[in-house]
């Protein structure tokens, strides 16, 4: 078995039967992680997984970019004994941040079963492994949130559902000053942007067009109130915005509110938006 190891390495490496060799290579690596750690141990010692990483990097085929993730998807699922060991790869984060083109069928699918399936593998004990303190930087928190605005319901609620679930394991974590601090700036409060701005959008459908948005705006009512929980520190920006919502905010006033943000910086973004939503709707207790 160790030498059909290597020969399915050697496949890959010159670029031979590629989905072949990643299924051939994932499902011993697999076994090995039960059976064989001498299989596993290879695994790391040939650098699979840069190999996956390069075919990506190169590739154009969907079919090879969903095999890649589904394969490295199967890894994350399947892999017990030395979990730890593929969480701390530092390539992980490289499939989080990759430019996928989202665009093509059924790629989506499999990046947010991917990044569900690493989420669910995140706890107080291994976060750090996934923040890097040093730069502040928190990828799978940051790009599990580029679907807040899918076209699909299902995947709308569930990355919300991510969200939370992420910033309560966040709270239980020795990083959680740090991390709280991450919370309170950019990139993180442009997420929090994007959210409030869906929300609005919702609500303006509902007030313009009398399409039933109400029950999605209860849900993303109770995201809110939970997210200020979780988070006191986000308390009074998410308050601030979430009223606005429930304001009659005239067409004019929105499209001020947009002209003004449009010429903003994205450090300041989340703060200009509370005061100019206050100063156009006369909220002066929010000024």
């Amino acid at each position: 078995m160790l030498k059909d190891f290597m020969n399915q390495v050697k496949n890959l490496q010159q670029n031979i039967n590629i989905q072949e060799a990643i299924s051939t290579l994932t499902e011993f690596t697999i076994i090995g992680d039960k059976n064989n750690q001498d299989l596993f141990d290879l695994f790391i010692e040939e650098k699979v997984i840069d190999e996956f990483l390069r075919i990506l990097k190169k590739t154009t085929e969907a079919d090879v970019i969903i095999k890649i993730l589904s394969s490295v998807s199967m890894l994350f699922t399947n892999i017990n004994n030395n979990l730890i060991v593929l969480l701390s790869l530092p390539q992980l984060n490289e499939f989080i941040i990759f430019d996928y083109n989202l665009k093509k069928d059924e790629i989506p699918d499999y990046y947010i079963n991917f990044i569900k399936i690493i989420s669910n593998k995140l706890n107080a004990g291994n976060i750090q492994l996934f923040f890097n303190s040093k730069y502040c930087q928190f990828p799978l928190l940051l790009y599990s949130q580029n679907f807040y605005n899918s076209p699909d319901n299902l995947t709308r609620i569930y990355t919300r559902h991510l969200l939370l679930h992420i910033l309560k394991i966040t709270q239980e974590s020795k990083l959680s000053p740090i991390l709280v601090k991450y919370l309170q700036s950019y990139p993180f409060l442009q997420v929090l942007a994007n959210h409030m701005q869906f929300m609005r959008e919702l609500f303006a459908k509902t007030k313009e067009k009398h399409d039933n948005f109400d029950e999605e705006l209860g849900l993303m009512d109770h995201f809110f109130k939970d997210l200020s929980q979780m988070v006191p520190q986000l308390k009074q920006i998410i308050y601030s915005c979430r009223s606005q919502f429930y304001r009659n905010i005239r067409k004019q006033q929105i499209q001020k509110m947009i002209k003004k943000l449009n010429v903003l910086t994205p450090s300041c973004i989340f703060y200009k938006m509370i005061f100019i939503l206050a100063k156009d709707c006369k909220l002066e207790y929010f000024l």
